[in-house]
């Protein structure tokens, strides 16, 4: 009987701790990942469609990538971020994504590859 009060006493805090756990915030790999997702996306259907990365990011606009879909964000002085795009070559590109503060997550062709300053550490 102890046994089951304890364990009807327990169960519900360890599924507490498991929620809480599943809840906390995406990791700085992520939330640049997801900054920079719909890019990668538009990026590889353009170079799917034409054998070539544009010029520019401004490139996928309106056909590959919504029109108000932002490269940068530098309202919000909380979470200050922009993309940086190089087109390498008909076949290779790097994307680098910078936020505050001085922070840098790099992807090349659409693969993470590394980042590094305060916010990745």
């Amino acid at each position: 009987m102890v046994k089951t009060i304890a364990m009807k006493a327990i169960l519900p805090i360890i599924l507490i701790f498991v929620l809480v756990g599943c809840a906390s915030a995406p990791s700085p790999q992520a939330e640049a990942t997801s900054h920079v997702r719909p890019i990668i996306v538009a990026l590889q259907a353009y170079h799917r469609d034409s054998g070539d990365y544009p010029q520019q990011l401004d490139g996928l606009r309106p056909n590959y990538i919504r029109a108000d879909l932002l490269f940068y964000n530098n309202t919000d002085t909380k979470d200050i971020w922009y993309c940086s795009y190089d087109r390498v070559d008909p076949n290779h590109y790097s994307l680098q994504f910078y936020t505050s503060p001085c922070s840098e997550a790099i992807y090349k062709n659409g693969k993470f590859i590394s980042a590094y300053g305060p916010a990745f550490n």
